[in-house]
């Protein structure tokens, strides 16, 4: 086109741009999505740098952990994903600009027309565009709390592994005393045989007992190794790497009632991602709806007219500027009613998985709390009441045998003992998974207030032992009763 040309066509087109700008400013979107944390804010915790180099706590494993955990990858990685469709959920519709050339010139009383100039745009109505808009926003909303569940799912793994550790190394501990118990009796046996104070029978019973203590350690240490391999999996770590578990027993305190670990299970994350995806189907059957509507395009066309070829001819060369609104029918206006009661009814579907996961929920507290209570009620009977009577029977029987050499009451007090010694870390290894079992369902970290020392009642026995083992020793090298 010639240069003429170009500057009549934005003269008598700068009006209709201008009316065009305002329609689509009009229908901009007026909010934005929040992009979502990077994956190492969103997977960190308050670990320092130390403690995630060299873990020891839960927390500081779970640090770890969440750097290398595919499934927690995957899940921020489908949050973004779903954030940026979210951002391009609403495209402006394209303006189609059209140009078309006479190869045979209509003749007008003005003139010529050689070439036309043309801009459609389609007008985006803002219901339909918002309908879209919060139907991605709100997936991607459910994205991200659905992230947020798969880290406490991973803490309460990580817990499960850390306790059931816990739990081994008393057991190990536990087996290794016994085993260095039943060889002091064994050679105190011994020096009773020398002594014409005892039987061989009883020297055979003690080594065979030192050998079942034996293979139980060797028992407890293989399936320590177990659990070790499934621990340093879930942390991405080489076998070969330690595992420190911290010896503290894990503390009981005070829960919240029932009725508020139920306020807090209803803002569980998975149950507010189901939320979040109804109304994500709800939307979008709204803009589904809308899509019945009849759609509007504007269009403008400029027609470059050539002189007259007449002289004198009035407007001659003229330039033709017209404006037009196209109207779409909906035809399949049916498709798109079909499409919203589908979207409607997957809505229905959501709410309906979310009452299951509810009534689920209701019936894990209600275990849970009875779980934890019977474990309290059994930490308070084994660490203060039956650790401390078994330790005095036994004292009491060892030193029977010293003089009356009855080696039947010896084995049900030394079998009384170690029980009472596993089931109290049992049942702090079980308090403890509960108690993160209940963290995840509930979906909120429970706050520790006391502490119940029972761990070191544990310990007291050891000293009182190897002293009465002395004793009986010195007895029996003396010759005296």
């Amino acid at each position: 086109m010639r240069p003429c040309v170009l500057s009549s066509i934005r003269k008598n087109s700068m009006q209709a741009s201008r009316f065009l700008l305002l329609i689509l400013t009009a229908c901009a979107p007026s909010a934005h999505l929040r992009a979502p944390v990077s994956y190492a804010d969103a997977a960190g915790s308050r670990a320092s740098e130390d403690d995630i180099a060299n873990p020891e706590s839960i927390d500081d494993y779970l640090a770890v952990a969440a750097q290398n955990d595919p499934a927690l990858r995957a899940a921020h990685a489908r949050w973004q994903a779903a954030h940026s469709r979210a951002e391009a959920s609403t495209p402006w519709p394209r303006p189609v600009i059209n140009y078309a050339v006479f190869l045979r010139p209509v003749e007008t009383r003005v003139g010529p027309q050689r070439q036309r100039v043309g801009l459609r745009v389609p007008i985006a109505w803002g219901g339909p565009r918002r309908a879209q808009r919060d139907a991605a926003a709100w997936m991607a909303s459910g994205a991200g709390r659905v992230f947020t569940a798969r880290l406490l799912d991973l803490r309460a793994n990580l817990a499960s592994l850390y306790w059931s550790l816990w739990h081994l190394d008393r057991d190990i501990e536990d087996a290794a005393r016994e085993e260095e118990l039943v060889e002091g009796l064994e050679e105190a046996s011994r020096i009773r045989l020398e002594a014409n104070m005892g039987s061989m029978s009883q020297l055979q019973q003690f080594g065979l007992r030192r050998a079942l203590a034996q293979d139980r350690k060797h028992t407890l240490e293989a399936e320590r190794q177990r659990v070790r391999a499934r621990f340093a999996a879930q942390l991405d770590w080489p076998l070969d790497r330690e595992i420190r578990i911290q010896p503290e027993p894990p503390r009981v305190s005070a829960l919240p009632d029932r009725d508020q670990l139920l306020a807090q299970a209803a803002r569980h994350p998975l149950l507010s991602a189901r939320e979040d995806r109804a109304r994500s189907h709800e939307a979008r059957a709204r803009s589904y709806s809308a899509s019945r509507l009849p759609g509007l395009s504007l269009s403008v066309d400029f027609i470059d007219v050539a002189p007259a070829r007449s002289a004198d001819v009035a407007g001659s060369g003229n330039n033709a500027l017209s404006a037009g609104l196209s109207i779409s029918v909906p035809v399949d206006g049916h498709v798109f009613r079909r499409r919203a009661d589908a979207e409607r009814s997957e809505a229905l579907a959501e709410r309906a998985d979310a009452e299951g996961l509810i009534r689920g929920q209701r019936a894990d507290i209600d275990s849970l709390l009875t779980t934890l209570s019977d474990a309290e009620r059994r930490i308070t009977l084994y660490g203060g009441t039956l650790l401390p009577q078994a330790e005095g029977a036994f004292e009491s029987t060892l030193a029977r045998y010293t003089s009356a050499g009855n080696l039947g009451e010896v084995f049900v007090a030394l079998d009384t003992l170690f029980e009472v010694r596993h089931r109290v870390h049992h049942t702090l290894a079980a308090y403890a998974l509960a108690r993160s079992e209940l963290e995840r369902v509930t979906g909120v970290a429970l706050d520790v207030e006391s502490q119940v020392e029972v761990e070191s009642q544990v310990e007291v026995e050891t000293q009182a032992q190897v002293e009465v083992e002395t004793q009986a020793s010195q007895s029996a090298e003396r010759g005296e009763p």
